[in-house]
């Protein structure tokens, strides 16, 4: 994922994300409104032949959120950014940024957690739909970036350093890192898949059993 070698899109609602990965990633990325997403509305001006990295954001600013909202819009994402790759006869990568179920707790943790339930079902039901035409969907699953802290739901940022077997935090430099590898030719034959960001956070099992140590 290079400048000028793709066109990167972003769909987020926090605008605190969006910057901050467009600032790690040091790529001027279109914003695509989410609101305009869910209406059925979404145009990608144009396209590089090298194709669309489409980056979806999973996030929500509501204080009382609507459970299915964020799934709701992921799946909106992902149906926009498959139309672009026809309209525009280039691959696209659908890329999901999504916090790992623990992170959020709450009415906002059962929005994350039906929207990381979400992009597996999609992956597994339209994966033969997405590699036609040299499309990929991934999602990256993180362990709660710092950027974020604060917003409604979210474990303070040292339960979930205490937590995680590395003793510190997911850096949004971290994700980018990911982003921009899954999103380059390097990672071709990579789709369908789920990559945790969450410095062996998964396999710690933060959820169930709960560890102390």
């Amino acid at each position: 994922m290079k400048r000028g070698a793709t066109r990167a899109v972003i769909v987020c609602r926090d605008d605190r994300i969006g910057d901050a990965i467009e600032t790690a990633l040091g790529l001027a990325l279109l914003r695509i409104d989410p609101d305009s997403i869910a209406q059925g509305r979404s145009t990608v001006d144009h396209a590089s032949e090298f194709g669309i990295v489409w980056v979806h954001a999973v996030s929500t600013t509501s204080s009382d959120p609507e459970p299915y909202s964020e799934a709701k819009l992921l799946l909106a994402s992902a149906a926009a950014a498959h139309s672009e790759a026809v309209r525009h006869q280039v691959p696209v990568v659908f890329v999901a940024i999504l916090p790992m179920p623990g992170i959020y707790v709450g009415p906002e943790g059962l929005v994350y957690d039906l929207a990381l339930s979400t992009m597996t079902s999609l992956m597994r039901t339209q994966i033969r739909q997405w590699t036609s035409g040299g499309c990929r969907i991934v999602g990256l699953v993180h362990a709660g970036f710092g950027i974020d802290d604060g917003t409604p739901g979210k474990r303070d940022s040292g339960t979930i350093r205490d937590r995680s077997p590395m003793k510190d935090s997911v850096s949004i430099d971290d994700l980018v890192d990911a982003l921009a590898y899954v999103g380059s030719p390097a990672t071709s034959y990579l789709s369908g898949v789920l990559l945790h960001i969450d410095g062996g956070s998964q396999a710690y099992s933060w959820v169930h059993p709960a560890r102390d140590h």
